[in-house]
C-alpha cells in the first residue's frame, strides 16, 4: 500500500503579513520652495524628516584612517563643534549655530561610511533630535541674530536682580561632550512618562471612495509637556497590514487603539502627519466654550484596495481604543506667556529649557497614600530663589502638592 500524497503547501509554514511600520514624518512641502529635505550647504550633506536631521560630514583623503578616537563633538541646544585630534594637535572642523533647537541628550555621533547623495567614503555622521516638529531650511542657522545669543538684564525695580538671572541658567544652553555612538537603551530615551489617557482626546474615523482616514485627537497642553521630553516623531507609532491597524507610544509601547478592517488596504499607500485640525463634534460632558476649536490630531490615510473601492457598510469588525481625556480650551495667550516666563525668562519659548529648570527646581519629594480614598499625594517641595527688589511673596519654602 502506498502512502498518501503529502500536501507540501498544507504542511509549510503560513507566510507573515507584509506590515508597513510608520516610525517616522516624511516633510510636508508648502508654499516656499527653498525648503527641500535633503541637499549640500557649506559642505555638509543633509537629510531630514520633521523630527529629525542627519549631518553628514565627508572626511579628507588624509583622515580616512581616522576614528572616533579623534574626533570630539559638543552640543548645546542650539550650537555644534566638531573637532579633530590629530598627533597631539587640535583643530576645529566647523562651530555652527544649529537652524533650530536640538534635543542635545537624543542626539548623537559616529564615524561610518556612508552611501548618500553619489558619497561613498568614510564620514563623520551626525543625528540630530529636533526640538519642534518642523522642516528646516537647512542645517545651519542663517545670519548672525540668533535668539539664543540675546544678553539679559534687570531693567526695572520689579525685574529680578542679575544674580537671580544667572541662577536661572540652564545646562542646556552650554557645550557638552558627545560621547560616540547610538543610546543603548533607545525605548528608555525616548519615554514621553506619559499614558495614552492624558494624550488623546478622542478619535474620528472617516471615508471616502477611495480613501479611510483615522484622526486621533491630542490635547494641546499634554503634547507640549510631552515634547519637551522627546521629539514629537518618537512620540507615536503605528503598524499597518492590509487588515489591520494599530496605533501606539513608541517608547512605551501602551496602545492608542487597534482594529481589524472589514476589506482590505494597502499597506504601502498609508500615509500620516501632525496637523492642527478643527473638531467639530465635541462631547457633550466637556467644557470647551469656544466656537471654533481647534487641537493638534495625528491623521492617518490609508488607500483602498482596488477591489474594495466604494463605501464600506462597516470600516472596523472590530476596534478597541484606550480611555480618553475631556478636550480642553487653551490658555489664554498671556497667561501662557506668564508662565513661560516664570520658569524661563530669558528664553520662555526654549521647552527643553523649561523643562530642564522645572527638574531642577524640585529640591524633594514626599509621598504618602491614604488607603481609605484610594488615592496617593506627593508633595514637591521647590527651590528657594532669592526675591526680586519690590516682591511681596514671603513664603519661606514654596511647595506644590497633588493628588
Amino acid at each position: 500500500m502506498e502512502p498518501p500524497e503529502v500536501d507540501e503547501a498544507a504542511l509549510a509554514l503560513p507566510k507573515a503579513k507584509d506590515v508597513l511600520q510608520l516610525r517616522q514624518f516624511p516633510v510636508v512641502y508648502r508654499a516656499s520652495a527653498k525648503v527641500q529635505q535633503r541637499g549640500m550647504m557649506d559642505g555638509v550633506y543633509f537629510e531630514q524628516t520633521m523630527g529629525r536631521m542627519m549631518l553628514i560630514c565627508p572626511l579628507e583623503k588624509t583622515d580616512t584612517e581616522l576614528d572616533e578616537d579623534n574626533f570630539k563633538v559638543e552640543m548645546s541646544c542650539w550650537k555644534i563643534v566638531v573637532s579633530k585630534r590629530v598627533a597631539g594637535c587640535d583643530s576645529k572642523l566647523f562651530d555652527q549655530e544649529t537652524c533650530g533647537d536640538i534635543h542635545r541628550d537624543l542626539s548623537w555621533w559616529k564615524v561610518d561610511r556612508a552611501d548618500a547623495a553619489g558619497i561613498n567614503a568614510r564620514c563623520l555622521v551626525i543625528h540630530l533630535a529636533k526640538v519642534r516638529h518642523s522642516l528646516w531650511a537647512g542645517p545651519w542657522y542663517p545670519g548672525g541674530l540668533n535668539p539664543h545669543k540675546k544678553l539679559h538684564f534687570p531693567w526695572t525695580e520689579l525685574q529680578g536682580p542679575k544674580d537671580i538671572l544667572k541662577g536661572l541658567k540652564i545646562d542646556v544652553e552650554a557645550l557638552k561632550n558627545i560621547e560616540p555612538g547610538e543610546p543603548e537603551d533607545w525605548n528608555h530615551e525616548i519615554s514621553a512618562a506619559m499614558t495614552p489617557e492624558q494624550l488623546c482626546t478622542g478619535i474620528d474615523i472617516r471615508e471616502s471612495e477611495g480613501l479611510l482616514q483615522v484622526v486621533i485627537h491630542l490635547d494641546d497642553g499634554a503634547l507640549e509637556g510631552a515634547t519637551g521630553r522627546v521629539p514629537l516623531e518618537e512620540l507615536f507609532a503605528a503598524d499597518i497590514s492590509e487588515d489591520e491597524l494599530s496605533v501606539f507610544l513608541r517608547g512605551d509601547g501602551f496602545q492608542i487603539c487597534t482594529g481589524r478592517f472589514t476589506q482590505k488596504v494597502v499597506p504601502e499607500m498609508s500615509a500620516w502627519q501632525i496637523r492642527s485640525v478643527r473638531r467639530k463634534n465635541l462631547p457633550e460632558d466637556c467644557a470647551v466654550k469656544s466656537p471654533a476649536f481647534f487641537n493638534p490630531a495625528l491623521r492617518i490615510t490609508l488607500t483602498k484596495a482596488k477591489m474594495c473601492v466604494g463605501k464600506w457598510d462597516e470600516i472596523f469588525q472590530d476596534f478597541q481604543h484606550c480611555p480618553f481625556g475631556y478636550p480642553r480650551d487653551r490658555l489664554d495667550w498671556s497667561d501662557r506667556v506668564n508662565r513661560c516666563m516664570v520658569l524661563l525668562p530669558g528664553s520662555p519659548s526654549n521647552k527643553v529649557g523649561k523643562a530642564k529648570r522645572a527638574q531642577a527646581l524640585v529640591t524633594r519629594v514626599e509621598g504618602k497614600q491614604d488607603l481609605l480614598l484610594n488615592r496617593v499625594v506627593l508633595l514637591f517641595h521647590l527651590e528657594d530663589l532669592p526675591r526680586a527688589k519690590g516682591s511681596t511673596d514671603c513664603r519661606a519654602n514654596p511647595m506644590i502638592s497633588g493628588g
